[in-house]
């Protein structure tokens, strides 16, 4: 038997890939021809795609958008600033670690990163540091040591100032920068509000408080969780229970008080719109478990994955599965014809019209209206599947033996 020589197999490959999905227009971009070993591989909201490639042993290259920084022993995940201008990762060479970014940041000497947060309308990050006992947050100009942090981190919209909460005795503080401020038995950090002021709970004894800054949101309150504000820093939205029971929670400056769900037996699941006055929150009631859209109750499923909004904050979905899998956009439910894992994170398109997810092997991409899926080139490893608005398309990597390939779908 006379075997294929391997040009001719890539030939092959090539002749595929070049075929038109049916009723999508998708293209195919080879970002790694296969000379190096693909260790991981990811796709991001923010139009960029990174592969981790080992060009010997015990060593890794981190490859962003083409550009190769390494090698290191290891190297972390890249973090991208909200705004997609720029990133950060952690890598370590020969013992010695530090920020890899593709501008150069100057950090004060630490023998760990421990992690890095980016403001949402800046692309100077906060990196939390140790070195030997001694922690500090720095963003490369600014540095504040950090005293006895419990791990709960958060900036301004412009990263000009950080705050964490911290213990104090048998007590804890909320700190600014590196000066201790409000002190309490317990407090929860949720964010920072659009014009600086900390947004957190606190408790006093039995009771629990919600503040922006001074000002008093909700009191009287038996227990606080799930506090965050959305990405404009204009709504903050909370899992609280009142002395009756459980309630979502949210408030902003456009109402006099603060806003309360349908009460419930219990919250499992609370998601604040990036944009608008509105959450997602699983609560169950006499045993009965819906998905509500702020009041509006959803049947959520045997199963129910992640929920996620589209970029714009204008669709919800999410899948789930009952006897038959399902995905819900804006509360529709439109069936699957074949079983799919759950836990997979949806990309929704902004209209509502589409929504794309990774299987073990391609990229699916539902048409709403017409209930009809279509997929991608098969393949042998796939990352996750996001929408980017830039070009209005689904994107996805997937391998090919040792080549990696870009996949762009638009609907």
């Amino acid at each position: 038997m006379t075997c294929m020589p391997r040009w001719w197999l890539a030939v092959v490959v090539a002749l595929v890939l070049a075929v038109p999905l049916l009723g999508q227009s998708c293209e195919e971009t080879m970002v790694h021809d296969g000379a190096e070993r693909v260790v991981h591989f990811d796709v991001d909201t923010t139009g960029h795609w990174w592969v981790l490639v080992a060009p010997y042993q015990n060593m890794v290259t981190l490859v962003v958008d083409g550009d190769r920084y390494g090698p290191y022993n290891t190297i972390t995940a890249p973090v991208f600033s909200p705004d997609g201008s720029t990133w950060s990762s952690i890598g370590v060479l020969n013992g010695l670690i530090s920020v890899v970014t593709p501008t150069p940041v100057n950090l004060p000497q630490a023998t760990a990163i421990n992690a890095i947060l980016y403001p949402q309308n800046s692309p100077a990050a906060w990196y939390r540091c140790s070195n030997g006992e001694q922690e500090f947050v720095t963003n490369g100009s600014n540095t504040y040591l950090a005293v006895q942090p419990l791990g709960q981190w958060a900036t301004d919209l412009f990263g000009s100032n950080v705050f964490y909460v911290a213990q104090r005795g048998s007590g804890q503080t909320l700190v600014r920068n590196a000066t201790d401020g409000v002190f309490a038995d317990e407090i929860l950090l949720g964010g920072v509000w659009h014009d600086g002021r900390p947004v957190y709970a606190s408790r006093a004894g039995e009771i629990w408080t919600i503040y922006i800054g001074t000002q008093e949101v909700r009191s009287n309150l038996r227990r606080v969780s799930n506090l965050s504000v959305n990405a404009t820093a204009t709504v903050l939205g909370a899992v609280v229970t009142t002395p009756l029971g459980m309630h979502a929670l949210m408030f902003s400056e456009e109402y006099t008080e603060a806003w309360m769900g349908p009460q419930v037996d219990d919250i499992a699941y609370f998601l604040l719109n990036p944009f608008q006055f509105l959450c997602v929150w699983e609560g169950t009631l006499r045993g009965v478990k819906n998905l509500y859209y702020n009041t509006a109750p959803y049947p959520a499923g045997r199963i129910r994955g992640p929920v996620v909004f589209s970029h714009d904050g204008n669709v919800m979905g999410f899948l789930g599965r009952d006897d038959d899998d399902f995905v819900t956009i804006d509360g529709k439910r439109t069936m699957l014809p074949r079983r799919i894992s759950t836990g997979v994170v949806p990309a929704l398109h902004p209209s509502g019209t589409s929504v794309a997810y990774s299987t073990g092997s391609s990229m699916a991409i539902l048409d709403i209206e017409s209930t009809e899926i279509a997929l991608a080139r098969m393949c042998d490893r796939v990352s996750r599947t996001v929408f980017d608005w830039r070009t209005n398309s689904f994107r996805m990597l997937g391998t090919f033996g040792e080549r990696l390939f870009l996949i762009e779908c638009r609907p």
